[in-house]
């Protein structure tokens, strides 16, 4: 059989150009990536209790949450470190646990039932199962020469690169880091407010009844009730200051401007910053899919960024401080 196989060329040539069509599909649809997806076995769960003692988070959250992670066989062991202010704990599974994803998820249901036996003042805990993954691309905005371009508007700018880049085909997880938490702050003169006859207390309850985050009241008839609700929210300087405290002799309504300096400011203090050569920026951490071959993403993304590059103002520049295609070509 295998005489007549070699004496037949015809059919030899058209084995050694299947192999060679199906080697070469095999090659060209292959992922490539620098840092392999490896299957996550460790994660960390991660509790603020500001202001705590070690002791204190110890005894009111650490062993809380221990004891009930312990109730998944799936885990082989648990380690912990209660600090002042911070409950760490570092989860680790089986080696013959292969799917990890849906021990990951009940392990955040069990801390989902922990939540309301943690005592007050402690914030939400914190699931971290992707620490182990090496982001593609870096992409830091920064003030450009001898710009002044605020963290605020560079953060605009960052999430806009963000979205561009998450309707890539091929992407997998776009984060931003180094982000700008705002807020606006309502500084209340204590002479004017005493004058008006109001408190800060009075203040922040005239507020609170302007948060569309709260209902307004019911509206009953026979018919049903309706939910009622505040059009607009409390996201703007102009709007807060527009907030009406109380009616004057007048005629004319006492509003939180009158009385109150209402400004936007950066959140103090910041959860996060992201700094290099002394200057702060903004990062896209950009991810691809592990089916994904980098040459193919790197070059969606750079024409990406050849764009966006056109729609940044000049006192703002967007630089590559990590590529991971750099590694994978070598």
């Amino acid at each position: 059989m295998i005489y007549k196989l070699v004496e037949n060329g015809r059919l030899v040539s058209l084995l050694v150009a299947l192999i060679t069509v199906a080697g070469l599909g095999a090659l060209l649809s292959l992922p490539v990536a620098e840092d392999p997806r490896m299957t996550n076995r460790y994660a960390m769960v991660l509790t603020p209790f500001p202001g705590a003692r070690a002791e204190r988070v110890e005894a009111l959250v650490t062993e809380k949450l221990e004891l009930k992670l312990r109730e998944l066989p799936e885990i082989d062991e648990i380690s912990s470190s209660s600090g002042n202010g911070l409950s760490s704990i570092s989860v680790s599974l089986k080696d013959e646990v292969t799917e990890p994803d849906p021990v990951w998820s009940r392990v955040r249901d069990l801390i989902g039932e922990v939540q309301a036996e943690l005592p007050a003042g402690s914030l939400p805990t914190q699931f971290l199962d992707e620490r182990g993954y090496a982001y593609t691309m870096l992409i830091a905005l920064r003030p450009s020469g001898e710009g002044s371009a605020s963290r605020q508007v560079i953060q605009r700018y960052a999430r806009e690169l963000q979205s561009q880049l998450r309707s890539l085909s091929g992407t997998d997880i776009v984060e931003i880091d180094g982000e700008v938490e705002e807020e606006i702050l309502v500084n209340v003169s204590s002479a004017r407010a005493a004058a008006a006859n109001q408190t800060v207390e009075s203040i922040a309850a005239s507020l609170a009844l302007f948060d569309t985050k709260s209902s307004a009241g019911l509206l009953e008839n026979d018919q049903g009730r309706l939910q009622v609700e505040i059009a607009g929210d409390l996201n703007s300087v102009d709007r807060v200051a527009r907030v009406p405290l109380a009616g004057r002799e007048d005629g004319q309504v006492l509003r939180v401007g009158d009385i109150a300096t209402v400004q936007r400011q950066v959140r103090f203090p910041e959860q996060e910053k992201s700094i290099r050569a002394g200057v702060e920026q903004i990062v896209v951490a950009a991810r691809m899919l592990p089916t994904s071959r980098i040459a193919s993403w790197h070059s969606d993304v750079s024409d990406v960024l050849q764009q966006f590059d056109g729609i940044l103002p000049g006192n703002i520049e967007a630089d590559i401080i990590f590529d991971q295609l750099t590694y994978t070509n070598d």
